[in-house]
């Protein structure tokens, strides 16, 4: 249709249909309808009747006023004031009754001119018909939908397009306008309909159909347009159809500034309404498809490469389809996801088909790189690795041509082999530039920062070269790389050297969101609205037709301004501004959703792929069949990671389309930036360290730095890292200062928020070299007066300390007591902020024979000065760090005595010290004045605190705890003293035993989780400290002696506690000695809890067993204990993953308390099961998961020290399996958590 529609079209009409074709398919064209185009509809039988038309209506209203039909005598040339006249004599109800029994409305079905009408895309059709056609049409509409407006009132909600009924509608939404008088007050009284077709004319193009040139309708509407915009400002307006006018009409409606479009000039029409209108309509529909370039690219080329042909041959032949591609792309920033999807299908199997060692002749490689390149942004996909050295042969080809003299006889190409190409120097220069931009952007995304800027040296050598665009795009560039090297200083500075360019907005508006993303969002909404302003005002300059350039920018400025204009409302404390924003914008982006410009369509396609966990690429696969044992192992050849494709292109469209993920107060896009974390990392870690860093937020970190990804770093790449944070703190320390955390209003603040993160990660595999740069860094934060503006402080000082060797720990001693007492924290601050000392975690029979650090009195007198400070926070530091040094033993005997005085001078309810972090049975083994007895004081605590009885509170409501119970931990750490009487113990006994009796039903409840636990699990959690208290206080002290009600009491206890699924076992081993007879029972209840798959089990099996060391409770029955500890080695020697690292622990402990013990069956068992460790906890290991096989690793490592320092005691010959795990503890490349396993190399 398309190609004969055009042909048959005069030459006379051809410019005016153009025209209005491509308003049309641009979005600026509405149509108005009048009565004839109502004639086109189908009769529903044989016997309807016609619509009538004027001179009819005039009869009709004739008759109604006189009475009878007009002679030829009575003439009449105004039927509006006939209307008049018979309402005069009848009334209104009869005028408009006779109007509803004249027109046939619903004798007649929409025809399918009506149809293709409504089925294009006008802004608006306005219609001044009483019959309900149109809106009858609409049902066979599904391009769009119509919003039918039949009263002035419904306006205002109404959404375009719409079908606005002028002059009411049938059959009752009045008044029909048809009387003079209706037409002199129309402009009055229907005012917002004519201020409606007067903004639709100044915005678009005006088509009328349906009316002739004395219509009565048509000429009111123009006299109205005219009165109101004047006769010189009136835009033209196109009345098209057959029409029948004289000279003089013609004339007259041209002074009107109407363009008249006769279809009947076109062959075979032959004055047919309806042939001539429907002609009009196939025109516009033919050059949507002339027009159109939304389904881009329709030029297919090849699929694959073919491996039997020459290369040269097939690019030959693939070269002016990919040309004449990008010639006629439409402009998108962002080419659209089922567009992209297609031009990625025709392009993947190319990209590596050319190689640096390929030998091509006339220029071909470079056109072929270029037009390959270009492909590859448009399809969101960075070049690839086995790209760049193609890239890179191609640019050292070819940039010296684009920019030496004609005349240099050193050229590698002669004249001639360029011109052949239709290429000059000129062409090849901007090859090579757009080539070298490309290669930049690569650079940087890697992380090949030399490389980065050699190539930086060679474009500003080309500086005179570049475009305006190019200019642009250099400086986006540099922007970026001082962005991905978090080197705020250097990216402010290019930001101020970025010249102002108006003649470019979309790149002006990429530079406000860079500003906005480092907190400048004043300066940055200025931008956008300037750019938003420029855009738009090219656009109103410019139809859209083929090029989608500008609304494409257009919706993702309108974009970029609603996201800082949200962040600026949000600053200023307006958050219920932040809807109107959006709303602002929203009507226009659904205009735009025409053209494919949908940047909130595209960020939902990317969300629905990175949201979701990454599918692992895996070489093969198993499938379990349906038989039983049968499994299918299907191989994967090499191919594309798809989840890395989508993380990719998702970071290249915020970057083509300059979207930050964060600036302050807002977000776009986190959860799927998130998603791309773990599918790029491993591609391109540095891509994604900087990605990570701008998401803004601490909790991304682990998909970067986990143990996976730092297992695979060298310590002197960790080490340059540990550095480079530094050092960006370090130049970003102004903004730190003046920045706000809460808001994170620049991006300062954010470098605070989450390097300190990354650097406690980092500890675990950095040298002692940058452990110590990392403690003084953490000093300066603690000494600063900015320190709440940093997070991960807390994570960092507990890492950084942990990384650290015991000795090396030892000797920080001095620094830690640099560090300041913090008093006046908020509760933020106070999470963060911890004394160091909490982490030191040192023994002091481990430390006995060291050499003691010099402390200077000075700092030990500040601290018994804070320990007796009424600031709580102040005390409480003072009094923990005193603590620690007292029980390494660092304080001289008047510095004990002052600590003693300062310890005890604020005291609880119970005489204890208050205002401390210590449980109140510490300070039975802390310094006391002589008059001061601990143990008793913790009594009277014990005995007047309460067990949390929840049946008896009078709020039913349950505190989630988490299980704990202060008061059990209290009397657990107080069982070590004998000082208890048999009354003391029964009391406590008796309030346990009512404890569980009032909640024991608690347990019971459904164990649905709430928001932070479900009720089952809160009381489990209580009970299992109750279990604590019956196994450490209340059976050691229970004997044969006790008397039988109580023991009955303690059995039934045990009993239910089994029965309700508590973990009891070491509770029962306690107890072994009051009912001797279970001690068969219990022995086969620890082999088979042992063997269990349910890790819980396992560990209350590994505790019964400690238990029984510890009260010697089998002796004499060594043989006994001995099947029992083989078990554990068993279980070693065969790596049984269920708590195997627990098992480990236990048997450290053996051979460090009970050296006798090991006997050689189980030294034997635990050998073989070590030397199988060091191999199998290797990361990346078949059936070993990470997570578990590095905590395994780590205990492995303290058993394998624990015989080390066996064998050496005992100066016999270490095993191999044994020396073999000491090697692994020298490595640098080892994690510092096992490596500080083997303490005498430390």
């Amino acid at each position: 249709m398309s190609k004969t529609i055009p042909s048959v079209i005069p030459s006379s009409i051809s410019p005016y249909l153009n025209e209005i074709a491509e308003r049309l398919w641009s979005g600026h064209a509405a149509v108005m309808v009048g009565a004839g185009f109502s004639r086109n509809a189908r009769p529903n039988g044989t016997s309807c009747s016609v619509f009538p038309d004027w001179h009819q209506l005039g009869d009709l209203f004739y008759e109604g006023a006189y009475g009878g039909t007009p002679d030829t005598k009575s003439k009449y040339l105004n039927v509006l004031k006939l209307a008049d006249e018979m309402q005069a004599a009848l009334g209104r109800p009869a005028l408009d009754q006779a109007l509803r029994d004249a027109i046939p409305d619903y004798e007649y079905e929409p025809s399918p001119l009506h149809v293709k009408l409504l089925d294009l895309p006008w802004t608006d059709v306005f219609t001044t018909n009483y019959d309900t056609l149109l809106e009858r049409a609409c049902t066979s509409i599904t391009s769009q939908k119509y919003d039918v407006v039949v009263n002035k009132e419904d306006l205002v909600y109404s959404a375009k397009p719409r079908i606005i009924k002028l002059h009411g509608s049938f059959p009752s939404e009045r008044p029909f306008i048809i009387t003079e008088e209706d037409y002199r007050r129309y402009p009055k009284d229907f005012a917002p309909f004519v201020n409606t077709v007067q903004q639709a004319l100044l915005e678009n193009t005006l088509c009328l159909i349906g009316f002739s040139g004395d219509d009565p309708n048509f000429l009111q509407w123009i006299g109205w347009i005219r009165d109101n915009l004047g006769n010189q400002n009136s835009p033209k307006i196109y009345l098209i159809g057959v029409l029948n006018l004289s000279v003089a009409q013609v004339k007259l409606l041209e002074q009107r500034n109407i363009v008249l479009v006769d279809m009947s000039k076109c062959a075979g029409i032959d004055g047919d309404h309806y042939k001539g209108l429907e002609q009009f309509l196939e025109y516009l529909i033919s050059r949507k498809a002339e027009d159109n370039r939304l389904e881009w690219p329709k030029v297919l080329s090849h699929l694959h490469p073919d491996l039997n042909k020459d290369k040269t041959d097939q690019i030959e032949e693939l070269l002016p389809v990919w040309k004449e591609q990008r010639l006629s792309y439409p402009g998108w920033i962002i080419v659209p996801e089922d567009r992209r999807s297609s031009l990625w299908t025709f392009t993947q199997s190319w990209i590596s088909f050319a190689s640096s060692k390929d030998s091509f002749s006339k220029l071909i490689d470079l056109e072929f790189a270029f037009e390959l390149n270009w492909r590859m942004e448009k399809c969101l996909c960075p070049i690839l690795n086995q790209q760049i050295e193609f890239f890179e042969a191609v640019l050292g080809r070819y940039l010296p041509l684009g920019v030496m003299a004609t005349s240099d006889k050193s050229l590698p190409l002669a004249t001639k082999e360029i011109s052949g190409r239709g290429l000059d120097r000129k062409e090849i220069r901007r090859m090579c530039i757009c080539l070298l931009l490309s290669m930049m952007r690569f650079y940087r995304e890697e992380g090949l920062l030399e490389k980065w800027k050699e190539a930086d040296g060679k474009i500003e050598s080309l500086r005179e070269h570049l475009s305006s665009e190019q200019k642009a795009s250099l400086y986006y560039e540099r922007a970026l790389y001082a962005l991905f090297g978090l080197d705020m200083p250097e990216l402010k500075n290019r930001l101020r050297e970025w010249q102002v360019n108006e003649s470019l907005p979309f790149m002006e508006a990429k530079k406000g969101a860079l500003l906005a993303e480092i907190g400048q969002v004043n300066e940055a909404e200025q931008l956008l609205e300037q750019s938003l302003k420029n855009i738009r005002a090219k656009l109103n300059l410019k139809p859209i037709t083929t090029d989608y350039s500008l609304v494409s920018q257009e919706a993702i400025v309108m974009l970029l301004l609603q996201y800082v204009q949200t962040s600026v409302a949000a600053g200023n404390g307006k958050w219920s501004e932040t809807q109107e924003i959006r709303k602002a914008f929203s009507e226009r982006w659904n205009v735009l959703k025409q053209y494919k410009c949908e940047p909130w369509n595209e960020l939902k396609i990317f969300e629905g792929s990175l949201e979701r966990p990454p599918v692992a690429k895996r070489n093969v696969t198993e499938k379990k069949e349906f038989d039983i044992g049968r499994v299918t192992r299907i191989n994967h050849f090499a191919g594309w990671d798809n989840e890395a494709l989508i993380a990719y292109s998702f970071l290249r469209f915020c970057e083509d389309a300059g979207i930050p993920f964060r600036i302050p107060s807002s977000t776009f896009g986190k959860k799927s930036a998130e998603g791309t974390l773990s599918r790029i990392s491993k591609y391109s870690p540095y891509w994604a360290m900087a990605t990570m860093v701008r998401i803004g937020d601490e909790k991304v970190v682990d998909h970067v730095f986990n143990r996976e990804s730092l297992f695979k770093i060298e310590t002197a790449s960790v080490n340059s890292l540990v550095e480079g944070y530094l050092e960006s703190l370090e130049k970003s320390v102004g903004d730190i200062r003046s920045g706000n955390r809460f808001y994170a209003d620049n991006f300062g603040i954010i470098l605070a928020k989450v390097v300190p993160e990354i650097l406690s990660r980092l500890c675990c595999k950095c040298s002692l070299e940058s452990k110590e740069m990392l403690i003084n860094f953490l000093l300066k934060v603690y000494k600063s007066d900015h320190r709440g503006n940093y997070g991960g402080i807390r994570h960092l000082t507990e890492r950084l300390l942990s990384a650290f060797s015991v000795r090396q720990r030892f000797d920080l001693i001095p620094i830690l007591l640099d560090f300041p007492v913090l008093e006046n924290l908020g509760p933020i601050e106070e999470r963060e902020f911890v004394n160091p000392f909490q982490f030191i975690n040192l023994e002091r029979e481990l430390i006995q024979t060291w050499v003691k650090p010099i402390i200077p009195d000075e700092k030990i007198n500040i601290l018994l000065e804070k320990a007796s400070s009424d600031n709580s926070n102040a005390r409480k530091w003072a009094i923990f760090t005193l603590v620690q040094l007292h029980n390494l033993g660092f304080l001289e005997r008047r510095q004990t005595d002052k600590f003693t005085e300062a310890l005890w001078c604020k005291l609880d309810d119970y005489g204890l010290p208050s205002q401390t972090d210590y449980y109140k049975f510490a300070f039975i083994d802390l310094p006391h004045p002589t008059n001061v007895d601990p143990i008793s004081l913790l009594k009277k605590y014990i005995q007047r605190e309460s067990f949390p009885i929840q049946k008896n509170r009078a709020e039913k409501s349950i505190s989630i705890t988490g299980g704990d119970v202060p008061l059990c931990r209290e009397i657990v750490g107080a069982s070590k003293y004998p000082q208890w009487s048999d009354a003391d113990v029964i009391m406590i006994f008796d309030r346990l035993v009512e404890w569980w009796d009032a909640d024991k039903d608690y347990l019971k409840k459904e164990n649905t989780p709430s928001t932070f636990s479900s009720v089952a699990d809160e009381f489990r959690g209580r009970f299992a400290k109750l279990v604590d208290v019956l196994e450490a206080f209340i059976a050691p002290n229970f004997n044969q002696d006790t008397e039988n009600e109580k023991k009955e009491t303690l059995r039934r206890l045990i009993c239910e506690l089994r029965e309700h699924g508590l973990p009891a076992l070491r509770l029962e081993s306690a107890s072994l000695h009051i009912y001797p007879d279970w001690k068969s029972d219990i022995l086969d209840k620890i082999e088979n809890g042992l063997a269990s798959s349910i890790g819980e089990t396992v560990i209350d099996s590994l505790r019964a067993v400690l238990v029984i060391l510890e009260k010697n409770a089998l002796y004499p029955d060594e043989q006994d204990l001995s099947n029992i500890l083989n078990v554990l080695g068993q279980i070693v020697r065969w790596q049984k993953k269920t708590g195997l690292p627990s098992v480990l622990n236990v048997l450290t402990r053996i051979v460090k308390k009970y050296p006798s013990l090991f006997s050689n069956e189980l030294e034997r068992l635990v050998l073989v099961g070590l030397q199988k460790l060091a191999k199998d906890t290797i990361m990346g290991e078949d059936g070993m998961e990470l997570h578990e096989g590095l905590a395994i690793r780590q205990e492995a490592a303290g058993l394998a020290y624990g015989l080390f320092m066996h064998y050496t005691r005992q100066s016999q010959t270490v095993p191999d399996a044994i020396t073999e795990w000491q090697e692994i503890c020298r490595s640098d490349n080892e994690f510092a958590e096992i490596r500080n396993q083997w303490i005498q190399e430390n």
